[in-house]
């Protein structure tokens, strides 16, 4: 093996390889000196930050959440969707709260009354159809001639 470069030594330091990428840097570090000696100078240099500066503690719900996230990441995506739908139902009393304004609003809306309609001869419709035809510009002039009574065109 090469030397590694030194991100592939800091993210062994750091412990992000793999068990195979481990046991292979380890190999090479047994043999090589100046990379065991990289390793020493991360190794000082990861202790000082972590002694200089603690890491700030990660808040409970962004735990219980990284939790979660990581039991359901073999879970079909179709499961974890629901589950991220229904993340905010949590009490059960909202969820029953929500159905129920759901159901009042479905029987309000099919209970409610139609409003009433005005009915129109169809003799008035047809009046006032005709005389606002008679002001359309492709009607002005034309009149009546060329009709019959009934319609029939003469």
């Amino acid at each position: 093996m090469n030397c590694p470069d030194r991100d592939l030594l800091s993210a062994y330091v750091d412990g992000e390889l793999s068990p195979s990428e481990a046991r292979e840097l380890e190999g090479h570090l047994g043999a090589c000196g100046r990379c065991r000696s990289k390793v020493k100078t991360f190794r000082a240099l990861k202790a000082a930050v972590s002694a200089a500066a603690p890491a700030p503690a990660m808040p409970d719900d962004l735990k219980r959440t990284l939790r979660g996230m990581a039991a359901r990441r073999g879970e079909p995506a179709w499961k974890r969707s629901l589950s991220e739908l229904a993340f905010g139902w949590k009490s059960p009393a909202a969820a029953a709260a929500f159905s129920l304004a759901a159901v009042l609003a479905v029987v309000w809306a099919v209970r409610r009354p139609a409003p009433e309609r005005e009915e129109l001869p169809v003799e008035m419709l047809l009046a006032a159809h005709s005389e606002y035809a008679k002001t359309l510009p492709l009607a002005a002039g034309v009149g009546d001639e060329g009709w019959e009574e009934d319609g029939d065109v003469r």
